[in-house]
């Protein structure tokens, strides 16, 4: 059965949320609904991040979980540049720090690919393709099912 893009997108949320259950880390879901997205947002945003996750004595990072796969020709990710754009102008102004994390079907989502979207901006300098930029995998950090958010900590050195 072929899963429809909103269902993809679904189930990603659903099996980051376990992910980050089964790791014990705090986190606040954002409700996707009309009611609880600002008017304010309507001209900044399209699109909206999933989750906010708590870090203790640091803060917390906003991340956008998609339904993900790496490019077939080549190891990379398309993403949005429209709406990495947006997220970066969102971040700037507000002072937050976005992050975009990718999984899908075909590696069960025992891994997922975390990337912060300034990053995928400054990359995408130089592999803009019009509506994607083209971000190689091994400018992610990558966490397995079974790893904690450390492993975001101790990958940093990459950004």
């Amino acid at each position: 059965m072929k899963l429809s893009n909103k269902e993809k997108e679904r189930l990603a949320e659903d099996k980051f949320r376990e992910w980050l259950n089964d790791n014990k880390i705090p986190f606040w879901y954002i409700q996707q609904d009309a009611l609880t997205f600002s008017h304010a947002f309507k001209e900044e945003m399209t699109r909206r991040p999933d989750f906010i996750i708590l870090l203790p004595n640091i803060g917390f990072i906003i991340t956008d979980v998609e339904y993900k796969s790496p490019a077939k020709k080549y190891a990379e990710f398309q993403i949005n540049v429209d709406e990495t754009n947006r997220y970066c102008k969102l971040q700037e102004k507000y002072r937050l720090n976005i992050w975009y994390v990718f999984s899908d079907i075909t590696n069960h989502f025992t891994v997922w690919y975390w990337i912060p979207v300034s990053k995928v901006r400054e990359i995408g300098k130089d592999k803009n393709y019009g509506e994607y930029f083209g971000i190689p995998l091994d400018n992610f950090i990558v966490i397995s099912k079974n790893q904690g958010i450390e492993r975001l900590f101790s990958e940093m050195k990459k950004f």
